[in-house]
């Protein structure tokens, strides 16, 4: 589903996001992107998302070669990948229906199949009946709820999900792994950073360190960096 071979991210004027890194992840596997604040786990994302390009190294995500992969394909590739960002993007003053049926407006679904996802994806993560409450006037867990069901609205093969319960409290961030994890056992992909590796641990998948990655790096012009898994 997704490799990574040597790769690394140079932003203009700053250091090395990542440098060097190579990993595998198999079609429907749940892994964890762990590390601490600024250890690259957004930009490993963005990466595969393909909302940012390689300085060097190859990366392939669902048979695509991104390096490859000309402008005008990008909105086709994205398409088939659900984003739950670290900050809130929704449309906090549009409906719950509303947020949730734009992914389906972008891609031209049929109006006779986009009302039956939406209910299908909001019963999933448990917001059936509130399609007509704003968004604003959620909790921060239902919000958290609410960008899943965009997420996954559109039916994508791979999910990133970039510190989804950072801002929770404990019960209610056991209650969205839950979610994930459900999402994950219906056969899609998901790859999750945190800063927490104790989540990947207790959920007993598999754990990227990008921490631990950096810290075997020694020299990077002759050392290739393969993140330490579990």
């Amino acid at each position: 589903m997704i490799r990574f071979d040597r790769v690394s991210k140079r932003y203009a004027g700053h250091r090395e996001a990542i440098a060097q890194l190579s990993f595998e992840v198999a079609d429907g596997e749940m892994v964890f992107i762990t590390g601490r604040s600024g250890a690259g786990k957004s930009t490993v994302l963005a990466l595969m998302a393909l909302l940012e390009r390689p300085t060097q190294g190859q990366i392939w995500v669902n048979g695509e070669h991104l390096n490859r992969l000309r402008a005008r394909a990008i909105p086709r590739f994205r398409r088939q990948i659900g984003l739950l960002f670290q900050e809130p993007r929704l449309l906090l003053e549009r409906t719950v229906l509303d947020n949730v049926l734009l992914p389906l407006l972008v891609a031209d679904v049929p109006a006779r199949e986009r009302r039956s996802r939406v209910r299908a994806a909001l019963e999933q993560v448990g917001l059936s009946g509130s399609e007509r409450a704003l968004a604003c006037h959620l909790s921060s867990g239902e919000r958290t709820r609410l960008e899943l069901a965009r997420a996954i609205v559109a039916r994508p093969v791979l999910l990133l999900a970039d510190e989804p319960t950072a801002s929770l409290d404990k019960a209610t961030a056991g209650s969205v792994l839950e979610l994930l994890h459900n999402v994950n056992q219906g056969g899609v992909t998901l790859v999750l950073a945190t800063h927490d590796p104790e989540l990947a641990r207790a959920s007993g998948r598999r754990e990227i360190s990008l921490d631990r990655a950096e810290a075997a790096a020694g020299d990077l012009a002759t050392l290739p960096v393969i993140a330490a898994v579990r």
